[in-house]
């Protein structure tokens, strides 16, 4: 029997990596293991990654059905209507600057100038923020409406104004 020179020996272990076999003659608990390496990672395995149902989909599916009112979710349906039923009793959570601290300190949160305003605050905005003035009749909160309007709208250029 004649024994294989080294590039033989080489050549059958490079060509048995290639195919997918073990170089060396081994014994079953190592091929288990080989076997094992051989399949594909369990995280790349379908039923792993899709073992939960996609509930963002879902969610924005029936969301989208409901809407259209073809879908109808009592539990989303309650919950609208304990909110509905907490607003109608002034139950719910007050705006930034309306709460028990800025109520005592007589406080209106307004920005300083320089500070950053929202898109409907700014002076390109169409719409106009009333000054808050505490103490006065309504007449005369009246008058000081109207003449923010009236300034207001003298400040916008002319091709843009609306004639009414």
């Amino acid at each position: 029997m004649c024994s294989f020179s080294e590039c033989a020996l080489r050549m059958s272990r490079l060509s048995a990596r290639l195919i997918g076999q073990v170089p060396r003659p081994t014994d079953s608990k190592a091929m288990k293991v080989a076997k094992l390496f051989r399949e594909p990672p369990l995280a790349k395995k379908k039923e792993t990654y899709d073992w939960y149902p996609d509930h963002n989909t879902y969610t924005a599916l029936t969301g989208t059905l409901r809407f259209l009112g073809l879908y109808r979710d009592e539990h989303q349906d309650f919950k609208d209507e304990q909110k509905l039923l907490k607003k109608l009793r002034e139950k719910g959570k007050p705006k930034e600057g309306e709460g028990k601290r800025a109520a005592k300190k007589g406080i209106l949160l307004v920005p300083q100038e320089g500070e950053f305003l929202p898109q409907w605050q700014r002076e390109e905005s169409a719409f106009i923020a009333f000054p808050y003035v505490g103490g006065m009749s309504s007449n005369e909160m009246k008058v000081i409406w109207w003449n923010t309007i009236i300034s207001w709208l003298k400040s916008i250029p002319v091709k843009l104004r609306l004639v009414c």
